[in-house]
């Protein structure tokens, strides 16, 4: 199985991070493994299909947002097996959202909108 990166439906959509966000990834690192962020580019209009979500789920991405701006909501897809998430759900701009895989990543959905 190719890289997250190397599959051409993800490659067009993601930005590399700079060498210095990707160097503090190993201030997060309590397993011994690196945990690769992607930061998405904003596309006026991305479709939500389960192919996108089956891609990352093959590819092992354990956990991914969507940022739904129309709604001033965050998707998360969480503990992905056999090409789709188990886990699924939907935080509301008043929500304090955190990473189940970066240790300390804490995010209040209204920061977002500001």
């Amino acid at each position: 199985m190719p890289g997250i990166l190397e599959l051409p439906e993800v490659r067009q959509r993601v930005s590399p991070l700079t060498v210095d966000e990707y160097h503090r990834l190993d201030e997060h690192n309590e397993r011994g493994r690196r945990t690769e962020l992607i930061r998405g580019i904003v596309i006026e209009k991305m479709s939500r299909s389960p192919l996108h979500a089956a891609l990352y789920a093959e590819a092992g991405v354990n956990e991914y947002w969507i940022v739904l701006g129309a709604t001033r909501q965050i998707e998360v897809y969480r503990r992905p097996e056999g090409g789709s998430y188990r886990e699924r759900a939907i935080f509301d701009v008043d929500a304090l959202l955190e990473s189940a895989v970066v240790p300390d990543v804490r995010l209040r959905v209204a920061e977002l909108f500001a």
